[in-house]
């Protein structure tokens, strides 16, 4: 058995049905959020929905005492097909010759077309092998007020950014010890200071102390990287170099620009969670997304790869995966890519369309993650 329903944010409600294993509709009915009959319900049967984000969120808000898991469909959808970005159901209903909807309620209806329509069983589908769709309340419900206020600080940030503020720019890179429990454990930052014409003003590089195990160059494989670990060991530790990050990487007057940043914000915003020191207020440039569309890439390139694809190729005595190396590789990237801008660099940046990342609340999301979603479709 299994309880398909959709929340009515409007009157507060759950609409469901029991449904058995062949997809028939045994009972419907609707129940009020935080009532007796609702918590029976959700604690009884294994319950799906489409998009359980609004209703963790109004529980999170009700300070629903109970714990429960849900299969969000929307998931499912975006596993099964290959999606990247959420989809809303009146958008992925449209995947089906069938629209019509079910007895039931609309996520039942959905359930029951997609398995129709790929001639899938209803046990497999919900079953281990897609178990990255069900999410838990409470944790998921702060997961996903997590990351709306970091979507809400985001586009605030970037509103609120004016590209002839900006004197200077910083490409930048970040080597890590280790990225376990998707923390990485940062020991080397690199930069390249450049004119908004691109011309290179000067450089700073920081060794840092992980304090954590290095994992990499594992039995002849992985990273190598570029200075000992005895090098990084006897260097200051990420607290001890934190003003100095700070101070560096604040600058309002200074963009930071780097390629595939947003790992970046994510390691220098997980060391501060780690030490519990307070998170970084960044506006950064990724260069990646411009260069795969430019190159027409329908994967992220690699930094190496994208250098080539736009024409340039690697200068003599640079060595890739030195954090100070690729910051003037990400550099070389950059030059190459907004020749090919209308506009170059400063038109881009007016544009506020792409590539702008940011770091407000990502500590929280990493505090509170919800679970990778595997995708099946290649």
């Amino acid at each position: 058995m299994h309880l398909f329903f959709d929340y009515h944010p409007d009157r507060d409600v759950i609409v469901y049905c029991l449904s058995d294993e062949r997809l028939l509709c045994l009972e419907k009915g609707e129940a009020a959020l935080g009532s007796e009959q609702f918590g029976a319900l959700i604690t009884e049967y294994p319950i799906v929905s489409y998009d359980v984000e609004p209703f963790f969120l109004r529980l999170r808000a009700l300070n629903f005492p109970k714990r429960f898991s849900c299969f969000d469909l929307k998931r499912l959808f975006r596993a099964y097909y290959g999606v990247a970005e959420d989809i809303p159901y009146e958008e992925a209903k449209t995947q089906f010759d069938d629209q019509a909807l079910l007895q039931g309620c609309e996520a039942f209806s959905f359930f029951v077309h997609l398995c129709d329509f790929e001639a899938e069983d209803a046990a497999c589908l919900l079953g281990v092998d897609y178990g990255d769709c069900l999410l838990s309340f409470p944790e998921c419900g702060e997961a996903f007020a997590s990351l709306n206020l970091f979507k809400q600080a985001r586009e605030e940030r970037i509103s609120a950014f004016d590209p002839k503020r900006i004197k200077r720019l910083l490409f930048f890179d970040l080597e890590c010890a280790n990225t376990d429990g998707n923390i990485g454990k940062i020991c080397e930052f690199g930069g390249v200071y450049a004119s908004l014409s691109m011309q290179i003003e000067g450089e700073i590089e920081m060794l840092i102390n992980p304090e954590s195990t290095f994992k990499v160059n594992r039995l002849g494989r992985g990273l190598q990287l570029f200075y000992r670990s005895a090098d990084y060991e006897r260097s200051p530790s990420f607290p001890q170099q934190y003003g100095r990050l700070k101070s560096v990487l604040e600058d309002e007057e200074t963009l930071l620009v780097g390629f595939a940043s947003g790992n970046d914000f994510r390691f220098l915003m997980g060391d501060c969670w780690r030490y519990r020191l307070p998170g970084f207020d960044l506006l950064g440039l990724d260069v990646q997304p411009l260069a795969d569309r430019l190159l027409g890439s329908k994967r992220s390139l690699s930094l190496e790869d994208a250098l080539f694809g736009l024409g340039g190729s690697l200068p003599n005595g640079l060595t890739p995966h030195r954090a100070l190396d690729d910051a003037k590789l990400t550099l070389l990237v950059a030059q190459k890519a907004f020749q090919r801008v209308k506009g170059g660099l400063l038109g881009y940046l007016e544009n506020k369309s792409e590539g702008f990342i940011t770091s407000l609340h990502v500590d929280k999301i990493l505090e509170h993650p919800l679970p990778k979603l595997r995708y099946w479709s290649d």
